[in-house]
């Protein structure tokens, strides 16, 4: 696009490591575009050393100014003429290029820097009282430092040069202050520089508008600065200027030093220093010296990074240790936009599931990815920041204390600490009123932003983010921690310690990144909260499973216990519709959204485009609690930023993305995604060795039971009835079919084609659960008080204790266990008055 070889800004692109290649990319072409401004290639070359060698001109110019370079030029359009030009500067540099800067070249290298005689008369306000005299020192001379008017003048300028003639001021002798005056009166103009309507003044000054502090004498309001004070860039912007050193030279040059260096430094601060130090090599001294901790969590994910901090809080005088396999999310992670971008990085986990011939048939091996937080944060760290408590009934079966009236203090208690109340969506996408609008025109209520319940209709669900990044709840929650939680990351626990005769939880072995392995105790509680994956993978690591499985797997059993089973999960199925919207995104608007991001947190980076348009039904019309729930994306024609990244990341064959893909590059897409709330299909997560460095199967069973097929069969049908509305025929809104080999033999739209549709479409929406019930009966592994059955001091809080799932995303609900998992361990120890 530009001259400037991209690879010159390998010295900045290597300056900070946190950026994306797709900022990156976009910071090299704005570089590029910055070097493209002033340089060599603009200028004839410099024949000085032939000039030398032969000295021999018709014609000689001084001056390579405005006249000199026409006088030059006009005589070497005859082509015998020999013609030398010279110059006593060089080249402009950048501040000559930009006309906004044209005074920044006063007293440059590019000017002769001139001072009149000092007089008593003029100039007094000047140093020594001698006014400055720029003329250009450059090719192009003045015209290269002046204010680039042209005017031609007037004709008596030219009639008579020696002075102004106007016809009203011939009356006045022309030494005279009359003649000056009369002159000032006829040729004075406005140069267009008003000022003073907005006036600053002392508070008492009636006549202000503003105070010295910049604020309304009304409304107080405070100034909104655009940049943040940079910090430690002198390296950096060392680093900018070596790129193409004439772009950033002069006073114009280092104007834009500054300005790119900022548009660095903002986009630095996209991943900020705001999550807690690694204390792993004190926790590691710690334990060699026969140190313990009074309480161990494991996972800093959504539920153990809030229980850490809390238990931090409450007993200042006790010692908590998080343990975290992962470390701090990247850039991916803070950048609302990329949140499919974080898929199958350092931050995930990067399950499969076990192929079962009857689900993930259109992906690679018939294995569905499964992706789960392996971060500081864990999934809150990459899931789409979506807040949903779900619906009441949902938490009916859960237990005594766990019903939603018992749960919904802390559900307030989290929306308020957390500021929920205070997103305000702005629905500025037209998608919105569409959707609404069909659903409105089927007679289902419209929610909007109204609460945080899952309820029939449609909604916009509030997002967790804040100034156009995610809002990391495990970040919000660990930055109130006290002074006694250390931390360790990239730290993989390998086992729960279990005193097998005691039968209670002692401590944990952790196996830190260098590879060594190390003993830490807890004389209180081990919380495990890896997740609804990581959580059953080590308790039957730890021996805490069902006793066949274990012992196959060559560990002892300490406790029986049906750890992994009852896994259940959200299944969403894709569908496309066609529409006659076109939406047109540029490659170089893609560019520009993104310096948009980098500068102001704004635009459509900052957003998660239509994702957070929910709309619920229940397909049996039997109740008021939802059994579907809507997702929508929108996907312009050729879109090659989101979709296949989308496609990609999920794991699909290449000819089922292809097939997708020529969709799209017929048409606009309108992706609906129906979901699967209340799945009677149950699978299991087991053991694949006894290894705890392999991942282990995950089996989950979809669609085993055929009231699941059923129910998303009726769901494709709803969206049928959504295309019968006036809203989606005025925009030609119908589904089209990909072309899938494996259900060519059925009839488009029949029920047996739906079936085979989902069994290869259908996807994970990664909310997997349950895999720990709480519980008193014979599948349970936890109590009420979510410690494990038959050994003390041993507790799971996260989303694998939840005997059914909530008919929403779960990350809410995660929070709420998270929270009373908290008020449990508080309410044993003030009774036990051990604390």
């Amino acid at each position: 696009m530009w001259a400037c070889d991209p690879a010159t800004t390998a010295e900045i692109v290597n300056s900070y490591n946190a950026a994306g290649p797709l900022f990156v990319q976009t910071l090299q072409s704005f570089l590029a575009a910055q070097c493209a401004l002033a340089g060599d290639h603009l200028w004839p070359r410099d024949m000085t050393a032939a000039a030398i060698e032969d000295p021999n001109y018709d014609f000689i110019v001084v001056g390579a100014g405005s006249a000199g370079s026409v006088v030059a030029n006009r005589l070497s359009e005859v082509p015998n003429w020999k013609v030398l030009l010279i110059e006593a500067g060089g080249d402009p540099d950048i501040g000559t290029e930009i006309p906004q800067l044209f005074y920044n070249n006063i007293d440059t290298k590019t000017d002769w820097s001139y001072k009149i005689q000092p007089q008593e008369s003029a100039c007094r306000g000047n140093n020594e009282n001698r006014c400055a005299w720029p003329r250009g020192k450059v090719l192009g001379g003045c015209s290269s430092i002046n204010a680039m008017f042209y005017v031609r003048g007037n004709k008596l300028d030219y009639d008579e040069w020696a002075a102004s003639d106007l016809e009203a001021c011939r009356k006045f002798d022309n030494r005279s202050d009359e003649f000056l005056i009369c002159i000032a009166r006829e040729l004075t103009f406005s140069l267009y520089h008003p000022v003073g309507t907005a006036k600053m003044g002392p508070k008492d000054d009636e006549t202000a508008v503003v105070d010295p502090e910049l604020k309304s004498r009304q409304c107080r309001s405070k100034v909104v600065h655009l940049f943040r004070q940079i910090f430690e860039m002198d390296l950096l912007t060392s680093n900018i200027a070596t790129v193409c050193p004439l772009a950033f030279s002069g006073t114009g040059g280092e104007i834009f030093l500054r300005a790119v260096t900022t548009l660095v430094a903002a986009h630095c601060s996209i991943v900020d220093n705001d999550w807690p130090l690694d204390n792993s090599e004190e926790v590691i001294k710690k334990s060699k010296v026969g140190g313990s901790y009074d309480f161990i969590v494991i996972g800093a994910g959504t539920a153990g990074s809030l229980i850490a901090s809390r238990l931090s809080n409450i007993y200042p005088s006790k010692s908590i240790l998080l343990v975290e396999a992962g470390d701090d999310p990247g850039i991916e992670s803070e950048v609302p936009a990329f949140l499919f971008y974080n898929q199958n990085t350092m931050n995930d986990w990067n399950y499969k599931t076990e192929p079962d011939g009857r689900s993930c048939l259109g992906f690679e091996n018939n294995s569905c990815i499964w992706s789960k937080g392996k971060a500081m944060g864990g999934s809150g760290s990459i899931n789409a920041m979506i807040y949903i408590r779900g619906h009441p009934e949902d938490f009916a079966d859960w237990g005594k204390g766990w019903d939603y009236d018992a749960l919904l203090p802390y559900f307030e208690n989290q929306e308020e600490y957390l500021k929920i109340s205070d997103y305000i969506g702005l629905a500025d996408n037209q998608w919105y009123e569409i959707m609404d609008e069909s659903w409105r025109e089927l007679h289902f209520a419209t929610r909007k932003y109204q609460d945080y319940e899952a309820r029939i209709g449609t909604k916009l669900a509030t997002l967790l983010t804040r100034n156009g990044r995610r809002l990391n709840t495990a970040k919000v929650y660990l930055q109130s921690a006290g002074n006694n939680l250390h931390i360790m990351k990239n730290a993989l626990v390998e086992e729960i310690i279990i005193d097998s005769k005691a039968r209670r939880a002692s401590g944990i072995k952790v196996r830190y990144n260098n590879g060594a392995s190390i003993n830490i105790f807890s004389t209180r509680d081990v919380v495990l909260s890896a997740g609804s994956i990581g959580t059953p993978h080590l308790l039957m690591l730890s021996g805490i499973g069902l006793k066949n499985h274990l012992t196959k797997n060559n560990i002892p059993c300490v406790i029986d216990l049906p750890v992994g089973q009852n896994l259940q999960d959200h299944l969403i199925v894709p569908l496309y519709l066609k529409t006659n919207i076109k939406a047109n995104v540029l490659p170089e608007s893609i560019e520009l959204y993104l310096l948009q991001y980098m500068l102001n947190r704004s635009g459509p980076f900052s957003k998660i485009g239509i994702t957070d348009f929910m709309g619920f039904i229940n397909t049996r019309n039997n109740s008021e609690q939802p059994d579907v729930q809507f997702h929508h994306m929108y996907y312009p024609r050729s879109d090659k930023a989101s979709l296949l990244r989308y496609l990609e990341g999920i794991g699909y064959r290449e000819d089922v993305m292809n097939s997708v893909a020529d969709l799209n590059n017929r048409y606009d897409l309108l992706g609906i995604y129906p979901t699967l709330l209340h799945p009677k299909s149950k699978g299991a997560v087991m053991l694949n060795s006894k290894r705890p460095g392999m991942k282990p199967k995950i089996i989950p069973n979809y669609l085993e039971h055929p009231d699941d097929t059923e129910t998303l069969i009726d769901a494709i049908k709803f969206v049928h009835t959504l295309e019968s509305t006036k809203a989606f025929k005025k925009l030609g809104i119908q589904m089209v079919h990909i072309d899938l080999e494996g259900c060519s033999q059925f009839v488009l739209d029949s029920d047996s084609y739906w079936k085979c549709y989902i069994q290869h479409m259908a996807i994970t929406i990664y909310h997997p659960a349950g895999t720990a019930k709480m519980g008193d009966d014979e599948t349970s592994v936890v109590n009420n008080d979510l410690l494990v059955h038959g050994v003390d001091n041993l507790r799971v809080a996260d989303a694998s204790v939840m005997p059914t799932m909530p008919g929403a995303n779960i990350m809410a609900a995660t929070l709420v266990i998270a929270q009373k998992a908290v008020d449990i361990m508080q309410q044993t120890y003030s009774q036990k008055s051990e604390l």
